[in-house]
């Protein structure tokens, strides 16, 4: 109805290859026309794991700390989800971070209560100027904040231990942040030994 000066009931936006119908007045989305569903149906699904993961996260967290204090296992699993680190459970108290985004791979935590221990196999150890390549590893241990390197049978670990009483989650993540950074700058320097 033009006569009047009423404005029109709905207005229709195109934005991000969507249509949105919406009262003019509330701005409120009563209708989607999508322009490309495969697309928007991504974003979608994306979305509601996100959603369920933070019902998740918040609904342990909340249960958790209702019921007095986290047991150590609990502890983990509550950090690894609020860390949004990609894992899997091996078994009652083994996790490894597989997080192809932050670009860890295979990173193993373990609750041998009271501790929670990190192992990460950086490399073997070459076959050939292996004096040059010990002596070089040391001097990066030096410079390590979190965790240490180590040899286990003929590879390269790195490994850190937490205490599990009294964890909290600046610890947890700076312990993976620090293995993290050693995967990228660390191995760099070590891969030339080979």
């Amino acid at each position: 109805n033009l006569n009047n000066n009423r404005q029109p009931e709905y207005f229709f936006t195109f934005y991000h290859g969507c249509v949105f119908k919406r009262k003019n007045s509330e701005g409120l989305i009563f209708n989607f026309y999508f322009a490309n569903l495969d697309e928007i149906e991504k974003k979608i699904k994306k979305f509601l794991l996100k959603l369920n993961l933070l019902l998740y996260y918040y609904s342990f967290h909340y249960l958790n700390k209702r019921s007095g204090s986290m047991d150590l296992k609990a502890k983990i699993e509550d950090y690894l989800l609020k860390g949004n680190w990609v894992n899997k459970k091996l078994n009652d108290s083994t996790w490894i971070i597989q997080d192809a985004y932050e670009g860890i791979d295979n990173l193993v935590v373990f609750e041998q209560n009271p501790l929670v221990i990190f192992r990460l196999k950086l490399m073997e150890v070459p076959s050939k100027n292996q004096e040059a390549f010990f002596k070089k590893l040391l001097e990066l241990n030096s410079l390590m904040v979190h965790g240490a390197y180590a040899l286990e049978k003929n590879n390269v670990i790195v490994t850190d231990s937490l205490e599990g009483e009294n964890l909290d989650f600046n610890e947890f993540q700076a312990s993976i942040e620090a293995i993290y950074m050693a995967l990228t700058n660390d191995y760099k320097v070590l891969k030339e030994f080979k």
